[in-house]
């Protein structure tokens, strides 16, 4: 396309270019022959006041004689000039021009040869070469009209063709806009295409992490509850009292899988209330939980993350930690730095010291991953033989609404 509008533009130029030319040479030549022109017009005036003057002094006005003397001198530079003009314009006026030189030449000597005689009333000879020196002048005229004419007729030819040339590039270059116009909105649509494609392919993704996270936690409320029912069974021995302990265990876990799933209308909560939510439903009877740290609300961006994060640590907790048996202890404290970075330290003792079972790598690590990525946090896991212990730290920003109490506990 770059190609074709510079070729255009290369014919615009050229055409407007020959249009000036042409126009430029319609002008020149039209003030040659009005030099011409006047030229021939001067040298027939000084022939007039040449002939004047030699009647004049025939009729007895001697004064009459400077005038014409003064004409006399005057013919052959006139007739040079005039020869030069026409020598200029071309060969058919160069020799008009000779003819009417030699005409006017002879003219002079005419007038200069017999001062004094007084011509007879029936001598033709003046009035022929008078005549002669107008036709000879006349067809001067016409040939310097004739060639303006042409001159212009060229120009005006030239200036047709530029503007039918202008006109086809105008076309062809709206045409070109056009076209350039239907490959942008082409390109666009394309583009508006691939990204919705992009986007259909991300929120798939989505659709996909969210069912592969639901379908784990379904698994992980239905192994927790069936553990909850099975250790409270294990415990009491009357029916009622197990019922009830079941049932008030069962519910505690549907709050905090409702406030870690992001239905939590307040959309923020107390940090410890995060951990009775969410931590305290898990622990067994007969284990320990133990929780310490300053007062702080959540930010609302915090809280979804924090609560699988914490979620996925209390169920691997119950699966291999310290919670996999009644007696183990779990503890949790929390400081909030002067950074504006809170720091959570979670530690587990297992109620016998053995070889520690990190349990192998499955989704929830992977879900663990993803939060820790949304809240921007970190964390660091080491296992020892008391248990695990993991070190995650959580950064606030500046736009978070964050309450903290130094010296108060939850």
């Amino acid at each position: 396309m770059l190609v074709v509008l510079a070729v255009l533009f290369a014919a615009g130029a050229l055409t407007v270019t020959r249009a000036f030319h042409a126009e430029n040479v319609a002008r020149q030549e039209m003030t040659e022959a009005r030099e011409a022109l006047s030229q021939v017009n001067d040298l027939m005036l000084i022939l007039y006041e040449a002939e004047s003057a030699q009647r004049s002094v025939l009729l007895g006005d001697p004064s009459a004689a400077d005038p014409f003397r003064a004409a006399e001198a005057a013919l052959p530079g006139a007739t040079a000039q005039m020869q030069a003009s026409l020598d200029r314009a071309g060969s058919d006026l160069s020799v008009q021009g000779r003819r009417l030189g030699a005409l006017a030449g002879e003219r002079m000597a005419d007038l200069s040869a017999s001062p004094a005689v007084v011509p007879a009333p029936t001598t033709a000879s003046p009035r022929t070469a008078m005549d002669d020196l107008r036709q000879a002048s006349a067809a001067i005229r016409r040939e310097e009209r004739a060639l303006m004419d042409a001159a212009y007729t060229r120009a005006d030819a030239e200036r047709l063709r530029a503007k039918r040339t202008l006109g086809m590039i105008g076309l062809t270059v709206l045409g070109l806009i056009v076209l350039a116009a239907m490959l942008a909105f082409r390109s666009a649509r394309a583009e508006s295409r691939l990204r919705y494609r992009r986007e259909i392919e991300v929120q798939r993704d989505r659709a996909e992490l969210v069912s592969h996270e639901l379908s784990h936690r379904v698994k992980n409320l239905f192994a927790v509850t069936m553990s909850i029912i099975s250790v409270t069974g294990r415990s009491e021995t009357d029916p009622k009292i197990a019922a009830k302990k079941t049932r008030s265990r069962i519910q505690a876990l549907a709050r905090a899988h409702e406030l870690s799933s992001g239905q939590n209308l307040m959309r923020t909560a107390p940090f410890g209330d995060l951990l009775e939510a969410v931590v305290r439903p898990y622990c067994p009877p007969g284990a320990t939980l133990r929780l310490s740290g300053a007062k702080l609300v959540l930010p609302a961006r915090l809280l979804t993350p924090m609560g699988l994060i914490f979620n996925e640590l209390a169920t691997n907790s119950v699966k291999y930690g310290a919670w996999s048996s009644p007696l183990g202890t779990l503890t949790v404290d929390w400081t909030f730095a002067s950074d504006e970075t809170l720091i959570v330290v979670w530690q587990e003792q297992l109620a016998e010291y053995g070889p520690p079972q990190p349990g192998r790598e499955g989704f929830g690590s992977t879900m663990i991953d993803l939060s820790l990525q949304q809240a921007k946090a970190t964390m660091k896991r080491r296992w020892g033989e008391q248990g695990l212990t993991a070190r995650l730290r959580f950064p606030f920003s500046g736009a978070d609404k964050v309450e903290v109490t130094a010296t108060g506990k939850d």
